[in-house]
């Protein structure tokens, strides 16, 4: 039996559930013997094609799928078969296959999916499994297409194939390796972009001017309010990621941002000067105190 991998689409990967949805278009080949007759016989007639209940068609060997939906209802599923015996079916699905997701470099990670396809009701030399990749429409952007948010940078098999050393419990595996990019372009304009400049504008707000005792609410606004604001952004990645040991490197620049706010927040309270200094008082305190001199 061969499974032949034609189409691929990524519709998305929700990292926090560790789970890729992507639409697949598959040809399944397979040689059933009893199907089998003579040309000659039958005025020439190569191949046929009938409705697929009516023939035995392999069962859904997904094995690492969570949830399968079919595209094609059966009443316009059509299997052709030929002289030989030879059976051949396309089926589309949208799948939920397991994927499990590093996110250390989270947003400019790369992540690697696979299909596994077996078949768990046959012993292994009752089945013999084999693999193709993109043969209807050759490899390139019309057959591995990914969403606005991943690009499909390359689309591998794997064959285990058979032997003596194989035991009958042995479950053959043909496996397709989907390897695909984020692009961090959305996460950089809505999160990095707006946290960096939060952090920018608060330490000029507590050091732009003399830390007087007077004006020390003032600086603490303005570091406070910018640290409730980064919060906003934790929990934007937090929302994103899987409750894993890898903490992504999204989320580590955004407590390095709060870290120093909260850094600026201890220096202003702890580092008050009694009077402000000369070079920077306001230009109108400064006339007057020229003035009130030349007057003396």
């Amino acid at each position: 039996m061969t499974v032949t991998l034609q189409i691929l689409y990524v519709i998305d990967l929700d990292a926090a559930r560790q789970v890729l949805r992507a639409y697949m278009s598959l040809d399944i080949i397979w040689q059933d013997i009893r199907l089998a007759w003579d040309p000659e016989e039958f005025d020439g007639i190569p191949s046929m094609t009938v409705q697929c209940d009516s023939l035995w068609i392999p069962e859904d060997f997904m094995m690492n799928i969570i949830a399968i939906d079919e595209i094609h209802p059966d009443r316009f599923k059509q299997c052709k078969f030929y002289s030989n015996g030879t059976v051949k079916f396309e089926e589309s699905y949208n799948a939920d296959i397991q994927c499990s997701v590093n996110v250390a470099n989270f947003p400019f990670d790369t992540q690697e999916c696979n299909i596994q396809f077996a078949t768990p009701s046959y012993e292994w030399y009752q089945v013999n499994p084999r693999g193709k990749l993109f043969t209807k429409y050759g490899p390139g952007p019309t057959s591995a297409v990914g969403n606005g948010e991943f690009l499909v940078k390359n689309v591998t098999m794997q064959e285990f194939p058979l032997n003596g050393n194989v035991s009958n419990d042995d479950i053959v595996l043909v496996i397709y390796f989907i390897t695909i990019k984020r692009e961090p372009s959305f996460y950089i304009y809505v999160i990095t972009m707006p946290c960096f400049l939060l952090t920018f504008l608060s330490i000029v707000g507590c050091f732009w001017t003399t830390n007087v005792e007077e004006r020390q609410l003032e600086k603490l606004a303005i570091a406070l309010t910018s640290m409730m604001s980064m919060t906003t952004f934790v929990d934007m990645v937090s929302q994103q990621m899987p409750k894993t040991n890898h903490f992504p490197l999204l989320g580590t620049f955004v407590l390095i941002c709060v870290f120093i706010t909260s850094a600026a927040c201890v220096v202003v309270v702890s580092m008050t000067e009694e009077y402000p200094v000369l070079g920077k008082t306001k230009t109108s305190d400064l006339i007057m105190r020229i003035y009130n001199a030349l007057s003396m």
